[in-house]
């Protein structure tokens, strides 16, 4: 039997891989796991809805480069919660934190 623990994840595709620290520094600040699985690439917003669907949590990050869209399990892949080019530390970061506070329920950050 795979168990997979209850956690954000992340899907990647050529990533900035300062970007995606940055992300997951936010993500653990909410004090919420995370996964980081490369990804064989495609359209980033379809990355970002297939690790919400297999994220146990139902939230998931898509990551090309530095762009970064977060997905909630159940939305539309038009309508992502965010699609945003995380081109500073703190965009990054309140990405990875707003993935962990839609799983608290609790209210997100501006980006």
């Amino acid at each position: 039997m795979i168990v997979t623990r209850p956690a954000v994840r992340i899907y990647t595709y050529e990533p900035d891989l300062e970007t995606l620290s940055f992300i997951c520094e936010g993500i653990e600040e909410e004090g919420v796991l995370y996964e980081v699985i490369p990804h064989t690439g495609g359209e980033i917003a379809a990355m970002a809805l297939q690790a919400a669907e297999d994220s146990i949590l139902g939230s998931g990050i898509a990551l090309y480069r530095k762009e970064a869209v977060l997905q909630l399990k159940g939305l539309p892949k038009s309508h992502p919660v965010a699609d945003i080019w995380a081109d500073t530390k703190e965009k990054a970061r309140m990405i990875g934190a707003n993935s962990a506070r839609l799983i608290q329920k609790r209210p997100l950050k501006e980006i």
